[in-house]
């Protein structure tokens, strides 16, 4: 989980995180980037995968963003530096397969990323997890993808899958301004509150206040 505040000017961030869940934060001048990267259970190398893919994505992201042109619409030009972020990490982790004589598969992971430019939020995702906002009137929704299944867990997509690119440019887009907080959760962690659309302003009520009952 990386739950941020993000307050506009200042911006203002905390992280979090679940042991061994692969996160990275990065800010550089006029961009701030978040990503959690989650390994399939199933896969001998997911943790090397999700490793891999987390760094990949922000340095590729932050890299491809600052090199765009800019002529290019901020939405236009930072949703393509995300989802070619995604099929970098993808390449990579095809090449370390090969290099380690291995099935790609072996290094399947999650990937969520979030951008913050300005007052542009994007969000990026492949496979499964959350991405919870709060709005400064209190009211909480989720933005990003729906669960693929009834259950987490059951994800039919992962990085380095060939649907990985398509599933990354398939971004969703929020205002900075109106939000107070941003959770990015890995799979599992909203089964408790699901489903999240309902349940989240509970969710976020625990990590502000937190809780001595069950919910």
């Amino acid at each position: 989980m990386i739950p941020v505040d993000a307050r506009p000017a200042p911006l203002q961030s905390i992280v979090t995180q679940r042991s061994g869940v692969p996160l990275r934060v990065r800010l550089v001048i006029g961009l701030l980037l978040l990503c959690v990267a989650d390994g399939a259970g199933s896969s001998a190398l997911s943790r090397v995968g999700a490793a891999v893919t987390a760094r990949l994505v922000v340095e590729r992201t932050a890299a491809r963003h600052a090199a765009g042109s800019p002529d290019d619409a901020a939405s236009s030009r930072l949703g393509t530096a995300m989802a070619h972020a995604v099929h970098d990490a993808a390449v990579r982790l095809h090449e370390l397969a090969a290099a380690a004589g291995v099935s790609p598969t072996a290094l399947r992971t999650t990937v969520i990323l979030v951008a913050i430019c300005g007052d542009l939020i994007l969000v990026s995702q492949v496979g499964d997890g959350a991405v919870l906002m709060q709005r400064h009137d209190g009211s909480v929704l989720r933005v990003g993808a729906m669960r693929e299944t009834a259950w987490a867990g059951e994800v039919t997509c992962f990085v380095p899958d060939a649907c990985a690119m398509t599933q990354a440019a398939e971004l969703r887009q929020a205002s900075a301004g109106d939000m107070s907080l941003i959770a990015l959760m890995t799979d599992g962690i909203d089964d408790p509150f699901h489903p999240l659309e309902q349940s989240g302003a509970a969710l976020v009520e625990q990590w502000r206040h937190g809780t001595m009952e069950p919910i």
